[in-house]
């Protein structure tokens, strides 16, 4: 199997309660969320390296507010200071119930700071930009493919 087949089987299996894991050679790594729930949604920000909003995706929690802008720089988030870290630094905080409240200070282009919240979705996404649903007979399809993410560069359809 190719690096992104065996990472889709990992998120299978974990979707089904599996322990299966991606290979460590694999690009395609994930991470073990310390959550509560079965699952844990993010934000919908795409950040650089500098943690500027170069993307609010459409549909996902920061979607919906008016306080998050791309160009604007993330300097916190529910109150702690995430100056000088990198997106993968910051994504346990950004990550979270499905439902629950995120709080995230920004910085705007104009020097002004403005304290966004938003409510994580209550929906199911996968962070390489596919929607997944299981049918009742416990059977995974895939729903939607984001643009610009990992799933639609490797060619996944819906």
């Amino acid at each position: 199997l190719g690096a992104m087949e065996e990472f889709v089987e990992g998120l299978v299996g974990a979707l089904n309660g599996s322990r299966t894991s991606t290979p460590a050679s694999s690009p395609f790594r994930t991470t073990q969320s310390h959550s509560r729930t079965p699952y844990s949604v993010g934000v919908g920000l795409r950040l650089n390296s500098r943690l500027e909003v170069l993307e609010v995706v459409p549909g996902g929690a920061a979607s919906g507010s008016p306080d998050i802008a791309v160009n604007d720089n993330l300097i916190s988030v529910d109150g702690v200071s995430v100056a000088g870290c990198l997106p993968q630094d910051i994504s346990h905080l950004l990550v979270g119930t499905p439902g629950s409240t995120v709080h995230l200070g920004v910085r705007k282009p104009s020097g002004n700071i403005t304290l966004a919240s938003v409510v994580r979705p209550s929906r199911q996404t996968v962070g390489i930009g596919m929607k997944l649903q299981r049918n009742t007979h416990g059977e995974i399809s895939v729903l939607d493919v984001a643009r610009g993410g990992m799933a639609e560069a490797s060619r996944v359809m819906p």
